[in-house]
């Protein structure tokens, strides 16, 4: 019962994960490009890492507002819809300021998209499972993510630089909507503190 549990309900939280994780124009990529090609400083880079994540904060406070009205598959379609055009701010900035500026919306983006995945995430747990589940999930994290550093370097540096790697994360984003359909709608169907089908 265990193993159906983690075969019907898991894979497609780890799917999602793993594509949303594998993003070749974040991280190393986006260092080059904002640092080598907008021209910014060491601190300038900091300072686009930190409103980039600290903008996920409030959305998280937002998300615990929302998820308490609304069931989880509408905000997944809704925060992976928009994580497809996350990266598309820095396809029309030319400077490390405007760079600056585009991390707030980016950051936003995403916010939305990572909580309901975690949200998912916990509810494909079989049930006594919740702590193994999170590390699954953070593992492919740490492996998706440096995997798609490694990709994104390579275009970056063999195959046209910046807006390629933009391009393949668009598409890869975009792989994860027919991915929620495969999410058993049992999961999805309840808000925040209702109880789900068995």
């Amino acid at each position: 019962r265990c193993l159906s549990d983690w075969s019907s309900d898991v894979c497609s939280s780890d799917l999602i994960q793993l594509l949303w994780q594998f993003s070749p124009a974040t991280g190393t990529v986006l260092q080059y490009h904002i640092v080598d090609h907008l021209h910014a400083t060491d601190t300038q880079w900091g300072l686009w890492q930190g409103i980039f994540f600290g903008s996920f904060i409030p959305i998280y406070a937002a998300y615990a507002f929302l998820s308490r009205r609304f069931a989880l598959r509408p905000l997944l379609w809704f925060g992976f819809t928009l994580a497809v055009f996350q990266m598309c701010p820095l396809l029309f900035v030319d400077n490390a300021v405007g760079a600056i500026i585009a991390a707030a919306p980016m950051g936003i983006i995403g916010g939305l998209a990572q909580a309901s995945l975690v949200d998912l995430v916990i509810r494909s747990a079989p049930r006594g499972s919740q702590g193994t589940m999170m590390m699954l999930f953070y593992a492919l994290y740490y492996f998706s993510i440096r995997f798609g550093d490694l990709f994104g370097t390579w275009i970056y540096d063999k195959h046209g630089g910046f807006i390629p790697t933009v391009v393949i994360t668009i598409i890869v984003y975009a792989l994860i909507l027919p991915v929620i359909l495969l999410v058993p709608t049992r999961l999805t169907a309840a808000k925040d503190g209702e109880a789900m089908e068995a």
